[in-house]
């Protein structure tokens, strides 16, 4: 596959469904071809927009109001996809599509590539895998980090300059559901979830938020839901101190070890 889109996205609360921006770029022979930008208006029972997002990318609910639905983007996000793989910075932006897809009940198969997990095969050493650290690494353009258009085009030069080391990654098919898998098959999904969003020792309010939504598609042991009831505390006043991502971590650790108890 020589054509990628690239895409990024805000989120007014913690709600996947409530994409605020998206930002996005098609590379197509190991260029940047096009980019692309525009608020979205959330739907009206993910409308609200929480004072930490907001605080995160500055997208207030005025600067939304005139602005087209997901539903509206549809035909126009389904003709970049087609043919090309989905790349995103982390699995968040993933999960948004897929949630906006549900909501919408639009068809629409993609593969995805984590440029993140990339830049953890093809560089070691880092302190974390964050796009402004892997930015800064490789010696890229310095960029707004939570401006969905310049996230996306971070992310498309991060994708080059890696695959500048070596073959481009294979992409990986949208997972929704863990029904079918083996013990460890589930595993294996759980435990690189958990430590990509924990490598450098700090669950912030967005990985905290992503890791809610991902537990939905775990099987619901005893485990599961007492990680499920944490978050439910921790999200609840839309921040993650210092000691509820400490917390939060250990109870990954014991996650890992007694998943299916």
């Amino acid at each position: 596959m020589s054509e990628y889109v690239v895409v990024d996205f805000e989120t007014a609360n913690p709600k996947r469904v409530s994409a605020c921006s998206v930002g996005g770029c098609v590379i197509a022979d190991g260029a940047i071809v096009d980019r692309f930008a525009t608020f979205i208006k959330p739907p009206p029972d993910a409308a609200n927009f929480a004072p930490i997002n907001v605080k995160i990318h500055g997208i207030t609910p005025d600067m939304v109001a005139d602005a087209p639905t997901f539903e509206d983007l549809l035909p126009k996000f389904m003709a970049r996809v087609d043919g090309r793989a989905v790349l995103s910075y982390s699995k968040f932006d993933r999960s948004v599509i897929d949630n906006l897809l549900d909501y919408y009940g639009a068809s629409c198969p993609y593969e995805h590539i984590d440029v993140c997990e990339l830049a953890k095969t093809k560089i070691s050493g880092l302190k974390n895998y964050k796009l402004p650290t892997v930015v800064k690494y490789l010696g890229l353009d310095d960029f707004k980090h939570h401006d969905a258009a310049e996230d996306a085009l971070a992310c498309a030069r991060v994708f080059l300059a890696l695959c500048d080391k070596g073959s481009a990654p294979r992409p990986t098919k949208r997972v929704t559901s863990t029904k079918g898998m083996t013990q460890g098959e589930v595993s294996e999904i759980f435990n690189g979830f958990v430590d990509c969003i924990s490598e450098d020792g700090v669950i912030d309010y967005k990985e905290a938020t992503e890791l809610f939504y991902f537990l939905a598609i775990m099987p619901q042991t005893k485990t599961v839901g007492l990680l499920r009831e944490s978050l439910f505390d921790i999200l609840d006043d839309e921040q993650v101190d210092q000691y509820e991502s400490e917390r939060l971590i250990a109870q990954l650790r014991y996650a890992k070890e007694h998943l299916f108890e």
